[in-house]
């Protein structure tokens, strides 16, 4: 049977929310965690992974342009028994949907020449991720699939750079994980309710948080660890006083400490938090370094 590759999981570095708006961000792999689609059973199959293909073929078959999939081969590999293996944890922020959906695309589209340009390539694989999550900037999967660092620009066009994990060392990056699930879509909804009914906290995101995600992007990309991490902490100030709600008490503690600094890593409310400098002092929460 066909062998099948696999696909990592990914982190939203900047762009947290304000990307929404039309902002810019900077998402890299993280290769900590993956997923594969295999005929055989292990310790990290999905339970009832099956049953998911089933459906999820069902949404390609009728929302997809069937002449750029096999389906006919999908469908075959899911009745003898195609599953889905991860590590990738859900609800916590980190490309689960979107690894699946890279797996889906690498292993059943047979045009992927109609997407040589990153940008229909990243406007295809939202539109397979949109089963998921009603409607996807098509972010995630790109990243996976692509295992490469992803700048979405002010204009929404996208460029992709070779991963550099050594800088994510420089800079100490790392995650924590809260042990908290949570789903994206409501966090984003009451996001965007905020922002129709505090003019206040949308001039806030749209002058102050562009311009901060726009200069640490900037930093960033040309490796510059003294202003990222300057940066890194009046973000982190920011979305503690107007961002609260989608920090929960537990981790509000982890904020504003000498020794590092903590931000929201994606929708925040739960999963994994995004932080910089010397984790050692973390006792109470698992965590992750970055590169």
């Amino acid at each position: 049977m066909q062998s099948f590759k696999k696909f990592y999981s990914k982190i939203l570095l900047f762009g947290e929310y304000a990307i929404i708006n039309g902002s810019e961000g900077l998402a890299i792999p993280l290769d900590s965690y993956y997923m594969q689609f295999t005929f055989e059973k292990d310790a990290y199959v999905f339970d009832r992974s099956n049953e998911l293909l089933i459906e999820y073929l069902k949404y390609v078959q009728a929302h997809s342009n069937h002449s750029c999939y096999d389906l006919v081969r999908f469908e075959k590999d899911i009745q003898q028994g195609l599953l889905v293996s991860s590590t990738i944890p859900i609800g916590y922020g980190i490309g689960s949907s979107g690894a699946l959906v890279a797996c889906f695309f690498d292993a059943y589209c047979i045009a992927k020449n109609k997407f040589e340009s990153i940008d229909l390539l990243k406007k295809e694989l939202g539109l397979l991720e949109s089963y998921f999550h009603g409607a996807s900037s098509g972010l995630d999967p790109l990243v996976s699939y692509l295992h490469q660092t992803v700048h979405i620009q002010s204009d929404g066009t996208c460029k992709a750079f070779v991963y550099n994990p050594i800088l994510n060392k420089t800079l100490s990056l790392f995650l924590v994980n809260s042990a908290i699930e949570r789903r994206t879509a409501p966090l984003v909804n009451a996001y965007k309710d905020k922002l129709g009914t505090n003019p206040s906290f949308k001039s806030i995101v749209e002058k102050q948080l562009f311009s901060l995600n726009h200069a640490i992007i900037e930093a960033y990309l040309q490796g510059d660890t003294s202003t990222c991490l300057a940066l890194f902490k009046e973000i982190s100030k920011l979305q503690f006083e107007h961002f609260k709600e989608m920090i929960p008490i537990s981790i509000q503690a982890l904020f504003n400490q000498e020794a590092y600094t903590m931000k929201i890593c994606g929708a925040g409310g739960g999963g994994f938090f995004l932080g910089m400098g010397d984790a050692s002092a973390i006792k109470e929460y698992s965590v992750i370094p970055i590169g």
